[in-house]
């Protein structure tokens, strides 16, 4: 039942002009006897340009009652035969057939056109209870042409396309309840009234009808004529009601302007299609006909389609009726459409009235829907994607199956849908139909929900992925999951560059990051996080991305989850699950994720959190390609343009930094923006009186890729003409000897004779012990990272925690190198300086362990 629901009162002033006109048409000869049917093609006037007040419905006063048991045996009062079978009761409850006379303008104005041959009857059940199954109403019949109409709410006038035989005039009625249960405004069961009785035309001696004698009503209805009521070949045109050919469809309004004809005509073709569909799929009651008709009364306003047990009939808003091309609104009359075919078998409010039936019927019908056009399942996951409770948070999904606790609970039927396949579910697709059509209620046995139970692993699939095994159709809502389950999105905006935007309200998502959805058995939990879209928008409108995050969720769930639309992922539970990065750029842009509570109440929490960098990064040459070299050499076959395999001065440089310092976080809004930073009275000096080394480095999250920026700077000596045994630039030593590979072997390889010259001299004077030594210049790296991978190192330090792949740069030298060695004798000193700068072309890695952990090589 659709939750909205505005009251009203239509009326019918357009009757008087069409009944004027008809009292003249019977007043003269009638027309030539040539076969042919003038008035078959008649439509309803056009709307009046003004829509006028409604006239007060009619009112009704009882004069005669009679109490039928559940028996089966003939009651008779005032000429109306009924009998009411036990079958048709739920639990106990007496029929009870009430005579009534009615007084009103629309009373007033039918007299002027038909014959009333019986008084007005009403049934009731007593007790809140509506009767199971339809029961037979048999009324007298003067002629041929009498018919029975009802008069509903006092408004509208419908007339069932049934011919007399043996004198009465037969029709199923849906017998409501005399006192309907408060379900709190639900138009389920609201008030109604419906009163039956038998019209017929006003003189039969008139030649009018003399020269249509032997005309069928059928011929008058297949030439085209829609107006409700029709003797022979002559329509009595009510502006206000309109039918199908062959008046299993009919829909009236009280006002006249409400709706024009082409809308009337539209809601039928809607209602025709509804029931061929649900008719082809096997529900026996959606087989319509004139004696079994669906009647909908228009009334005024936005109200979407209801259905109304205590009349057994559609109510639909003016507006909406206009808009019944469109999906809401057609699938809405569809929605309501399966419950007039479950009020076929069912007792209604006493469903209703119970919960865990009402969720059978609701969600039945709702499938229903689904059945009749796949197309709605999409729909129905976008419209009700993100229900929830009166408190804003708890999502539909989040609720026990078996249950109706909220007007917005039609999410459920997704899940019913997910548990009807050919094996392995609860229900095959015949067996739901054949409970619908014997109005049972198979969702109550405990075998089929434990089957249920145990399939919530397709249910989860199917909210993740869109596809159900044996259905044809992909829910689109489902496999991108924008409008499903709670969303968190991660974006930057002009307040702050780190922004966690949600869908939903604390405490169950609060925008700090946590996380914490109460379940109870037999739920589900979606949640989506998503880098660079904000869930608030409409359309989930494109945002800059935030920093990267990691989504923690702590153990005691089970939990289905897809990375970035791929193929679901199950995790047991048993332990913490850890998805990381989740950025739009240098990670998974999305997650989504459906927690699992099967036997019993949990809590999924978890928590989203800027993901944390900090502590000693290291990095690592993968291949290196010389770009340019400025390096004197006095080997003419020298190739400076070969391959550099097997450089590790990257490696060795922030290795021999590492245990001196740390990387931090340089803004605490902003955790992918690190430097380093040297520990408190750490340098890389050797000797207090060396120069002072800088070292500066950065790794900045900047267009969806991380910049590592890194520097390291040894300045010339202070000192000049040391003497022997001392050394100008200490450090600058250390930094030589702890990059062999680094730099020896690139600068022998290179600069074979030069690099021979310098190696020899260091060698000399290290073993004489006579050694001025200093090397000044720079070791520069810039590398653009395209993606950080997340490694669970279980808690092992010498493992790293976060890995950056796909690096590509540069990596930069620019040294000078002077020797200064003290002869044994008197002779002058001797002295050799090289320059040497290069640019390499690099791809790298960097590795993040925690602080402390990297110490460098021991030689």
């Amino acid at each position: 039942m659709n939750r909205r629901l505005l009251s009203a009162s239509p009326g019918i002033f357009s009757l008087v002009l069409v009944f004027s006109l008809l009292l003249a048409a019977c007043g003269n000869n009638g027309p030539p006897t040539t076969g042919e049917n003038p008035a078959t093609n008649t439509a309803a006037p056009a709307a009046p340009t003004a829509t006028l007040a409604p006239p007060e419905p009619a009112t009704f006063t009882e004069q005669e009652r009679i109490s039928a048991a559940a028996d089966g045996e003939t009651q008779v009062v005032a000429g109306a035969e009924v009998a009411l079978p036990a079958e048709a009761v739920e639990g106990a409850g007496n029929l009870e057939l009430a005579v009534v006379e009615a007084r009103g303008t629309i009373v007033e104005q039918l007299d002027q056109v038909v014959q009333r041959e019986t008084p007005f009857y009403t049934l009731q059940m007593s007790g809140e209870s509506d009767s199971r199954l339809p029961v037979e109403l048999r009324l007298p019949a003067t002629s041929p042409d009498s018919r029975v109409a009802v008069l509903v709410d006092g408004l509208y006038l419908f007339v069932y396309e049934v011919e007399p035989e043996d004198g009465f005039l037969s029709i199923p009625v849906r017998v409501p309840s005399a006192s309907p249960p408060d379900l709190e405004g639900d138009p389920m069961a609201t008030a109604g009234t419906s009163h039956y009785f038998v019209i017929g035309p006003r003189n039969a001696a008139v030649p009018l009808w003399d020269q249509i004698s032997g005309v069928s009503v059928a011929h008058a209805q297949n030439s085209g004529n829609r107006n409700c009521i029709v003797y022979g070949d002559i329509p009595v045109e009510l502006s206000t009601c309109r039918r199908n050919a062959s008046g299993s469809v009919q829909v009236a309004w009280g006002r006249a302007g409400l709706i024009t004809t082409e809308t009337a005509d539209a809601v039928i073709a809607a209602t025709e299609e509804g029931m061929r569909r649900l008719a082809a799929a096997g529900f026996t009651a959606a087989k319509i006909s004139g004696l079994s008709p669906v009647q909908i009364a228009i009334i005024a306003g936005d109200t979407t389609p209801t259905y109304n047990s205590t009349l057994g009939r559609v109510r639909i808003g003016a507006d909406a009726a206009g808009q019944i091309g469109g999906a809401e609104s057609r699938y809405s009359l569809w929605h309501e459409l399966m419950h007039w075919v479950e009020d076929e078998n069912y007792a209604m409010l006493w469903g209703f009235v119970n919960g865990d039936l009402r969720w059978w019927l609701e969600s039945v019908a709702e499938v229903g829907v689904f059945i009749a056009d796949p197309a709605a399942a999409d729909f129905a996951a976008n419209f009700y994607g993100r229900s929830t409770l009166n408190d804003n948070k708890t999502l539909i999904y989040q609720l026990s199956p078996y249950q109706w606790a909220s007007s917005e609970q039609y999410l459920h039927a997704q899940l019913l849908r997910a548990n009807i396949c050919s094996s392995g579910c609860p229900l095959t697709m015949e067996s739901f139909v054949a409970a619908v059509n014997a109005g049972t209620y198979p969702m109550q046995e405990s075998d089929k929900r434990a089957t249920l139970r145990t399939n919530l692993d397709r249910y989860a699939r199917y909210i993740l992925t869109g596809k159900l095994d044996g259905y044809a159709d992909t829910v689109s809502a489902f496999s991108t999951g924008a409008p499903i389950g709670d969303y968190v999105g991660v974006i930057e905006d002009k307040s702050a560059p780190f922004v966690l935007d949600t869908t939903s309200y604390p405490p169950q998502v609060v925008k700090t990051g946590t996380i914490e959805a109460s379940m109870q058995p037999d739920s589900v939990y979606p949640l989506m996080i998503r880098s660079g879209l904000d869930g608030s928008a409409p359309l989930m409108k494109q945002r800059p991305s935030g920093q990267p995050v990691m989504l923690t969720v702590e153990a005691g769930v089970e939990v289905y989850y897809s990375i970035n639309g791929g193929e679901p992922q199950h995790h047991t539970g048993a332990s913490k699950l850890v998805i990381a990065p989740i950025h739009d750029g240098i990670g998974e842009p999305q997650v989504r994720l459906v927690a699992i509570a099967r036997e019993t109440a949990t809590t999924f929490k978890a928590k989203v959190e800027p993901i944390k960098l900090e502590g000693d990064w290291v990095f690592s040459v993968k291949s290196a390609n010389i770009v340019s070299m400025n390096c004197p050499s006095d080997d003419p076959e020298d190739d400076s343009s070969a391959e550099l395999t097997d450089s590790d001065t990257l490696l060795q440089l922030t290795t021999l930094v590492a245990p001196k310092g740390s990387y931090h976080a340089a803004n605490p809004n902003r955790p992918g923006e690190l430097e380093f930073v040297f520990d408190p009275g750490a340098s890389l000096k050797t000797e207090p009186t060396d120069p002072d080394i800088t070292y500066v480095s950065t790794i900045t999250l900047k267009d969806k890729e991380f910049l590592a920026d890194l520097e390291l700077s040894i300045p010339p000596a202070t000192t000049s003409g040391a003497a022997p045994g001392s050394q100008a630039n200490g450090a600058g030593v250390a930094v030589a000897l702890t990059l062999p590979t680094g730099l020896a072997l690139f600068f022998m390889r290179r600069r074979r004779r030069g690099a021979a010259i310098l190696m020899s001299l260091l060698a000399v004077t290290m073993l004489t012990g006579c050694l001025g030594i200093n090397i000044s210049g720079s070791f520069g790296s810039e590398v653009r990272f395209q993606k950080l991978t997340y490694q669970d190192n279980l808690g092992v330090a010498t493992t790293p925690m976060w890995r950056l792949t796909e690096g590509k740069g540069t990596f930069d030298i620019d040294l000078t190198i002077k020797v200064e060695v003290a002869s044994i004798d008197d002779s002058p000193p001797t002295s050799e300086t090289r320059v040497c700068q290069a640019t390499l072309a690099i791809t790298a890695e960097g590795e993040l362990f925690p602080d402390g952990v990297v110490q460098p090589a021991e030689d």
